[in-house]
């Protein structure tokens, strides 16, 4: 076998045991200054600094300082804090 063909079957493997391995998380509350979400359902977020990434469905944000979005999640309501 070939560098070339044993490395296109790594390759694939590991996209397999990734495909595998990735889930979703779903939870009532997530807490905390810096928060980074891919993939989340959740009934709220409250931070300082908020990044909801790809794939997240989101019932309430609140955030502090800043709040950012990606186009293809979801956030149904979002509130500046005023500390």
């Amino acid at each position: 076998m070939s560098n070339e063909n044993l490395n296109e079957r790594l390759k694939l493997i590991k996209s397999m045991i990734y495909d595998a391995c990735k889930g979703d998380l779903t939870t009532d509350v997530i807490e905390g200054d810096e928060i980074y979400l891919e993939y989340t359902t959740a009934k709220a977020v409250r931070g300082k600094n908020v990044t909801i990434g790809q794939g997240c469905n989101i019932e309430l944000v609140e955030y502090v300082d800043n709040c950012n979005q990606h186009s293809d999640s979801v956030v149904r309501e979002s509130k500046k804090m005023i500390l």
